[in-house]
């Protein structure tokens, strides 16, 4: 399983994900966890229409 991963993904990422993981129980891995930061961000959602001009001009 492991080289089906590396095939697709960084080996150091894939590697360092492994060993974070290796050493935590199933029940613990598959919990829920909460967030408990807060962020204070607002999203800027904006519609795309091939027509619009660059939004990077306007922000």
């Amino acid at each position: 399983m492991l080289s089906f991963f590396e095939k697709r993904h960084n080996t150091k990422i894939v590697s360092h994900a492994l060993h974070r993981i290796q050493g935590t129980n199933r029940a613990e891995a598959l919990s829920e966890k909460t967030n408990t930061s807060t962020n204070l961000r607002i999203p800027l959602v904006i519609s795309y229409h091939p027509a619009m001009s660059p939004i990077i001009r306007t922000v």
